[in-house]
């Protein structure tokens, strides 16, 4: 196997939110793909943020691509010269007024990596505590709340909770904190 050849690139939208791509490819085949649309976004950070007694700090705002309410870990863009560690710090105090001296990076996920460039960073932070009120972003009004980590999950299987990429870094960081273990289904 190997890479499609990329024959011709034109931008259909580029600002600093957002790049559409509209390429046409060769696969190693020798199909032609056109037009292949690639998105390009900055890299992201969701923080699964516990206090001492593993309860998980959620954030509640308006998100305009579903026209709704959601119920979210703290998350946010990956500033440019920024690491996933440091944006975490920024968008945790930022959103909830909460710090952490314990923070670690899970890794990175990608998004859908068959059109997006970008990686979702889930992070772990442990012990967090209140030491400032929020700041939000000037679009952003957002209402913090804490819940038990059973209960979470609970939201996720009932549908309560439904970003898939937080529910990946939840379950990565949970599996950190040692609060997920393999149990066999009944037969």
């Amino acid at each position: 196997m190997k890479s499609w050849e990329i024959l011709e690139s034109e931008y259909v939208v580029k600002d600093r939110w957002i790049g559409l791509r509209a390429d046409t490819c060769r696969t190693s085949h020798g199909h032609v793909l056109d037009p292949y649309y690639v998105l390009e976004y900055s890299d992201w950070v969701h923080v699964v943020a516990f206090d001492a007694d593993f309860r998980v700090l959620l954030v509640r705002l308006y998100r305009h691509g579903v026209g709704e309410f959601t119920t979210e870990i703290p998350s946010g863009r990956i500033d440019e010269g920024e690491t996933p560690i440091e944006t975490a710090k920024r968008e945790l105090l930022e959103e909830t007024g909460h710090a952490s001296d314990r923070i670690i990076h899970l890794g990175g996920l990608t998004p859908n990596a068959a059109t997006h460039t970008n990686r979702s960073h889930p992070l772990v932070a442990y012990d967090c505590r209140k030491i400032a009120e929020p700041n939000p972003a000037g679009e952003e009004e957002i209402e913090t709340l804490w819940v038990e980590a059973e209960e979470l999950l609970k939201w996720i299987d009932d549908g309560r909770f439904y970003h898939s990429l937080q529910i990946a870094g939840i379950l990565m960081a949970f599996r950190h904190a040692g609060l997920l273990s393999f149990v066999r289904p009944p037969a």
